[in-house]
């Protein structure tokens, strides 16, 4: 049973539409909306929120149906209060009066849960899951480190988003304005999930800007049905072992990694059939996820189904999240870097990272831990 963890209401403040800006004019149509400063760290995008006093840096996370907070994350030690006055305990709900998102100030209704990343250059205070999304059509836009939001009867006209070179993605089923519109309204997280392809196994993959893959680029988390399929369709995997992973309960182990081999790549499919990404050079991890280990993601499912990471997204630059027709366009136009080549294994060393989170949130996704040499 889905428990929704987000309710807000907003005071009407006079709304602001922004042109083009002119490092990518040509594709960012005046009908985005209005738009509002992020940060990017480690892929992963942040938006300030004020919550009276307190100030702090939320990650937008189109990869989580729940909307949270931790209070240890706020900026100068100040920490939003609830309306009842009590003091946050993690995994409890609260509400609070303030709640300052695009210039609205509303009364919300967050989950207290422990966030905070150490390694970013930030402090995060919380998380806006897809709770805050469902309302209105959002676009990241990487490139030049902003989030629109616009009203459906405002926005951009198809015709206006095929012109400035996006391509529409569906998430029929999986990600919607309602929550009767999904496959299963009782069990299905409203998170955008897309059709998938490597080699002759389709599956469906959660977009996820929230999982920062920036120790093993374009990494693609597979769960076991989909795994499976890859070995009984003879999809080459080429093993990457002693890879470390954090599951879902941060807990740490060994796993194996594999890259495709030649003649594979990983595509995500567009409405019209045709590929709009093309990756090659993908990392496929296997994702165990079990109820034991309280995770709740693709892990569990029985169908062929994936996660990938934010490097995904940051490659197309602009990424428009639709609830409303259950689209995602990407942005496949100039500067967006879509289709990529194949990499010989031992021929790219990955970076080396810290030891630490490397991650927007915790608790429903296993991720590279710390970066390793491909064997040669």
């Amino acid at each position: 049973m889905r428990t929704v963890l987000h309710t807000i209401i907003l005071l009407m403040l006079p709304a602001f539409t922004v042109g083009a800006n002119a490092q990518t004019a040509s594709v960012l149509p005046a009908c985005f909306g209005e738009r509002r400063d992020i940060t990017i760290a480690r892929q992963m995008p942040y938006i300030p929120v004020k919550m009276g006093a307190a100030e702090g840096e939320f990650v937008l996370d189109f990869g989580s149906n729940i909307s949270s907070i931790d209070p240890a994350g706020f900026k100068n030690g100040v920490k939003p209060v609830p309306t009842n006055g009590a003091a946050m305990i993690y995994e409890q709900p609260y509400f609070f009066d303030q709640f300052d998102f695009f210039g609205r100030t509303g009364g919300v209704k967050l989950l207290a849960r422990k966030t905070t990343v150490t390694d970013l250059g930030l402090q995060q205070a919380g998380i806006l899951g897809t709770d805050f999304f469902m309302e209105f059509i959002f676009t990241l836009d990487y490139a030049n480190k902003f989030l629109y939001k616009s009203t459906r009867q405002a926005f951009c006209q198809d015709a206006d988003l095929l012109k400035a070179g996006f391509k529409p993605v569906s998430t029929a089923g999986y990600y919607a304005d309602q929550f009767s519109r999904l496959l299963d309204p009782a069990t299905t997280i409203n998170v955008p999930t897309v059709p998938v392809r490597i080699g002759r196994v389709a599956a469906v993959a959660q977009i996820d800007p929230g999982y920062d893959d920036s120790v093993y680029p374009h990494t693609v988390n597979v769960n076991r049905a989909f795994f499976a399929a890859l070995q009984a369709a003879g999809v080459a995997l080429v093993p990457v072992p002693n890879v470390m992973l954090s599951t879902c309960s941060g807990e740490h182990e060994k796993g194996t990694a594999y890259r495709l081999g030649p003649g594979y790549s990983f595509e995500i499919t567009g409405t019209d059939g045709q590929p709009v990404l093309i990756e090659r050079g993908a990392f496929i991890i296997v994702k165990e996820g079990t109820a034991a280990h309280g995770c709740a993601g693709i892990g569990t499912w029985a169908i062929p189904a994936a996660q990938i990471g934010a490097s995904f997204l940051v490659d197309a630059q602009q990424v428009v999240f639709d609830p409303f027709s259950s689209r995602v366009w990407f942005h496949t136009g100039p500067g967006a870097k879509l289709s990529r080549g194949t990499y010989a294994p031992g021929q790219r060393r990955l970076k080396e990272v810290p030891q630490g989170p490397s991650r927007g949130k915790p608790g429903n996704k296993t991720h590279p831990k710390k970066a390793l040499s491909i064997p040669k």
